[in-house]
Protein backbone atom coordinates (compact mmCIF):
# COMPACT_ATOMS: atom_id res chain seq x y z
CA UNK A 1 0.00 0.00 0.00
CA UNK A 2 1.22 3.48 -0.89
CA UNK A 3 -0.02 6.33 1.32
CA UNK A 4 0.50 10.04 1.80
CA UNK A 5 0.69 11.00 5.48
CA UNK A 6 0.24 14.19 7.46
CA UNK A 7 2.45 15.21 10.38
CA UNK A 8 -0.19 14.44 13.01
CA UNK A 9 -0.32 10.83 11.84
CA UNK A 10 3.47 10.43 11.77
CA UNK A 11 3.76 11.90 15.26
CA UNK A 12 0.80 9.89 16.58
CA UNK A 13 2.02 6.56 15.25
CA UNK A 14 5.41 7.28 16.82
CA UNK A 15 3.82 8.11 20.17
CA UNK A 16 1.95 4.78 20.00
CA UNK A 17 5.27 3.05 19.27
CA UNK A 18 3.79 1.44 16.15
CA UNK A 19 6.38 2.55 13.58
CA UNK A 20 7.40 -1.08 12.95
CA UNK A 21 3.76 -1.99 12.29
CA UNK A 22 3.53 0.90 9.85
CA UNK A 23 6.63 -0.36 8.06
CA UNK A 24 5.10 -3.84 7.69
CA UNK A 25 1.77 -2.62 6.29
CA UNK A 26 2.89 0.32 4.15
CA UNK A 27 5.10 -0.17 1.11
CA UNK A 28 5.76 3.54 0.57
CA UNK A 29 4.99 6.40 2.97
CA UNK A 30 5.00 9.72 1.14
CA UNK A 31 5.18 13.01 3.00
CA UNK A 32 4.87 16.49 1.54
CA UNK A 33 7.64 19.04 2.08
CA UNK A 34 5.70 20.90 4.77
CA UNK A 35 5.12 17.67 6.70
CA UNK A 36 8.84 16.87 6.53
CA UNK A 37 9.69 20.37 7.77
CA UNK A 38 7.18 20.12 10.62
CA UNK A 39 8.24 16.67 11.82
CA UNK A 40 11.96 16.49 11.00
CA UNK A 41 13.30 20.04 10.77
CA UNK A 42 11.17 21.92 13.31
CA UNK A 43 10.53 18.77 15.37
CA UNK A 44 14.13 17.92 16.27
CA UNK A 45 14.13 15.57 19.26
CA UNK A 46 10.34 15.23 19.26
CA UNK A 47 8.21 12.15 18.49
CA UNK A 48 8.36 11.10 14.85
CA UNK A 49 11.49 13.05 13.93
CA UNK A 50 14.00 10.23 14.15
CA UNK A 51 11.59 7.61 12.78
CA UNK A 52 10.68 9.63 9.69
CA UNK A 53 14.23 10.79 9.02
CA UNK A 54 15.55 7.21 9.15
CA UNK A 55 12.64 5.44 7.43
CA UNK A 56 13.83 3.69 4.29
CA UNK A 57 10.23 3.31 3.06
CA UNK A 58 9.43 7.03 3.39
CA UNK A 59 9.75 9.60 0.60
CA UNK A 60 9.59 13.38 0.73
CA UNK A 61 7.89 14.96 -2.28
CA UNK A 62 7.06 18.46 -3.45
CA UNK A 63 3.55 19.61 -4.33
CA UNK A 64 3.19 21.16 -7.79
CA UNK A 65 -0.24 22.80 -7.49
CA UNK A 66 0.52 25.50 -4.93
CA UNK A 67 -2.71 27.37 -5.75
CA UNK A 68 -4.72 24.30 -4.64
CA UNK A 69 -2.70 24.23 -1.40
CA UNK A 70 -3.47 27.92 -0.82
CA UNK A 71 -7.19 27.29 -1.44
CA UNK A 72 -7.30 24.39 1.05
CA UNK A 73 -5.45 26.48 3.64
CA UNK A 74 -8.71 28.38 4.17
CA UNK A 75 -9.79 25.42 6.33
CA UNK A 76 -6.66 23.29 6.84
CA UNK A 77 -3.10 23.88 7.98
CA UNK A 78 -0.38 23.90 5.33
CA UNK A 79 0.82 20.35 6.05
CA UNK A 80 -2.66 18.88 5.72
CA UNK A 81 -3.33 20.90 2.58
CA UNK A 82 -0.06 19.75 0.97
CA UNK A 83 -0.81 16.14 1.99
CA UNK A 84 -4.19 16.13 0.24
CA UNK A 85 -3.02 17.98 -2.87
CA UNK A 86 0.02 15.71 -3.19
CA UNK A 87 -2.16 12.62 -2.91
CA UNK A 88 -4.40 13.85 -5.72
CA UNK A 89 -1.41 14.81 -7.89
CA UNK A 90 0.17 11.37 -7.45
CA UNK A 91 -3.10 9.47 -7.80
CA UNK A 92 -2.65 7.95 -4.34
CA UNK A 93 -6.07 7.19 -2.89
CA UNK A 94 -5.03 6.49 0.73
CA UNK A 95 -4.12 9.30 3.10
CA UNK A 96 -3.26 9.20 6.78
CA UNK A 97 -4.70 12.34 8.40
CA UNK A 98 -5.76 12.57 12.03
CA UNK A 99 -7.66 15.87 11.97
CA UNK A 100 -11.41 15.35 11.40
CA UNK A 101 -11.64 18.43 9.14
CA UNK A 102 -8.75 17.06 7.09
CA UNK A 103 -10.46 13.69 6.81
CA UNK A 104 -13.70 15.30 5.61
CA UNK A 105 -11.89 17.39 3.00
CA UNK A 106 -9.97 14.29 1.89
CA UNK A 107 -13.21 12.39 1.45
CA UNK A 108 -14.71 15.27 -0.53
CA UNK A 109 -11.71 14.94 -2.87
CA UNK A 110 -12.41 11.23 -3.31
CA UNK A 111 -9.59 10.08 -1.06
CA UNK A 112 -9.72 7.35 1.60
CA UNK A 113 -8.66 8.98 4.87
CA UNK A 114 -7.86 7.35 8.20
CA UNK A 115 -6.09 8.52 11.31
CA UNK A 116 -3.99 6.68 13.86
CA UNK A 117 -7.00 4.91 15.40
CA UNK A 118 -8.21 3.69 12.00
CA UNK A 119 -4.73 2.48 11.11
CA UNK A 120 -4.45 0.57 14.40
CA UNK A 121 -7.83 -1.09 13.78
CA UNK A 122 -6.63 -2.08 10.31
CA UNK A 123 -3.41 -3.48 11.78
CA UNK A 124 -5.38 -5.48 14.34
CA UNK A 125 -7.65 -6.93 11.62
CA UNK A 126 -4.53 -7.93 9.69
CA UNK A 127 -3.20 -9.61 12.88
CA UNK A 128 -0.14 -7.34 12.98
CA UNK A 129 -0.92 -6.17 16.52
CA UNK A 130 -2.73 -7.99 19.34
CA UNK A 131 -4.60 -5.17 20.98
CA UNK A 132 -5.28 -1.49 20.66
Amino acid sequence: MIVVADASFVIGISLCEQWDTLKVLVETLIVADEVWKEVVERGKGKPGEKELRQATFAERQTVSNTSAVTMLMATLDKGEAETLVLATELGVMNVFVDDLRGQKVAQSLGLQAVGVAGFLLFAKKKAKIRAI
